[in-house]
This record gives structure tokens, C-alpha cells and sequence, in this order.
């Protein structure tokens, strides 16, 4: 008898655990709210680069809080980094990295914006094709269509890495359209390794 009941409280406590595993991991928390974003570029682009009245970077903001370095570009303040230090660090299940492709999606819609939310666009763009490629084995197919469409907002990059040329590459006739996509820091070696993992998928 005390085997049988060691054996039914495991699967008991087996059971439960799993129902909480597929909770967290498939019925995501922020899938509802990235979700909603979808629809509402500017409103994914606020969520994903969020700014601040309050200048923390030492940079110098403007009213909406963003910041601008010694060069006149567009400097992410810690509210957006602290965003994306969250989202990258957190687990992801399917329906969560679904539904961050969506956000993403419209938020880089934006990219041809030749203002600051241009440059927000751009920064958050290379943020979520590095965040993504750490998690393609969570890619359902409305997420790699998703991504697909991030991937058609960088044109300009993908020509390049066909072209085995540094992703950041400007050439004749107005090359770049939009803001070079390693804007505000974003590391270029990293970011051409994520972009190559989605070509080689």
C-alpha cells in the first residue's frame, strides 16, 4: 500500500506540475498584451522602446523622454533597455514568442520613420531578431511568417548579407532608406549572426 500511494501522489504532483509548466510555458502571461499591439505599430513601438520624462542616461532628453548621444542620435534610456533586459531573460513558450512577433512586426513598420521613431524602430528591430533567433525552436508557423515580415522591413540588410558584404553596407542610390540597422549600439556582429540564423532555416 505505501508504494501505491508514493506511486499516486508522484504522478498527483507530476500531473500538477505539468499543468503549471503548460500554463507558464504555452498560456504566456504577456501573450494577451503583445497581442494587442499588433494592430497599433506606434503603441508596439512605445511598449517595446518605452522612454521616460526623466533623463537617467546623462545624455540629454527631450520631452518624451527620449535621449540623444554626442552625435544627435537616438539613444535608448534605461526604461527601453530595462524592457528588453525582461524580455530577453524571461522564458519564452509558443504563444508568447507568437505574439512578440506580432509587436515586433508592427513595430518595425516603422523603420521608414526618418525621425527619432525611426531610429526607435530600427533599434528595437535588431533587438528582436537577435532575441528571436535564441528561441527558434519556439517559432510556430504564424511566427516564422511573423518574422518574415520584420525580415521584409530590413531589406537593405538582407541584400547585404546575400552579398556577403558587412550588413551595414551603404552603396549608390539612397542604399539605406532607413536608419542603418546597428543604430543606438546595437552589436553588428551579433545582429548579422541572428539575421543568418532565419536564412539557413
Amino acid at each position: 500500500r505505501a508504494v501505491v500511494v508514493v506511486v499516486v501522489l508522484v504522478l498527483v504532483v507530476v500531473g500538477v506540475a505539468g499543468g503549471v509548466w503548460w500554463r507558464v510555458w504555452v498560456e504566456d502571461p504577456l501573450e494577451t498584451q503583445l497581442a494587442e499591439l499588433a494592430d497599433d505599430p506606434a503603441a508596439a513601438l512605445d511598449y517595446l522602446a518605452p522612454t521616460t520624462s526623466t533623463d537617467t542616461t546623462g545624455t540629454g532628453t527631450s520631452d518624451d523622454g527620449s535621449s540623444s548621444g554626442d552625435d544627435g542620435g537616438w539613444v535608448p534610456p534605461d526604461e527601453a533597455q530595462a524592457r528588453w533586459d525582461q524580455l530577453t531573460g524571461r522564458r519564452w513558450g509558443t504563444k508568447g514568442i507568437t505574439a512578440l512577433t506580432q509587436a515586433l512586426a508592427a513595430a518595425s513598420s516603422l523603420r521608414t520613420d526618418t525621425g527619432e521613431d525611426g531610429q526607435r524602430a530600427t533599434w528595437v528591430t535588431a533587438q528582436g531578431i537577435i532575441l528571436l533567433a535564441n528561441h527558434t525552436n519556439h517559432l510556430t508557423g504564424q511566427a516564422k511568417a511573423n518574422t518574415g515580415v520584420i525580415l521584409g522591413n530590413c531589406p537593405t540588410e538582407l541584400i547585404a548579407l546575400a552579398q556577403r558584404i558587412p550588413i551595414t553596407t551603404t552603396g549608390p542610390d539612397n542604399y539605406y532608406e532607413a536608419f542603418p540597422i546597428t543604430t543606438a549600439g546595437t552589436d553588428e556582429q551579433a545582429l548579422t549572426t541572428a539575421t543568418a540564423t532565419y536564412c539557413t532555416k
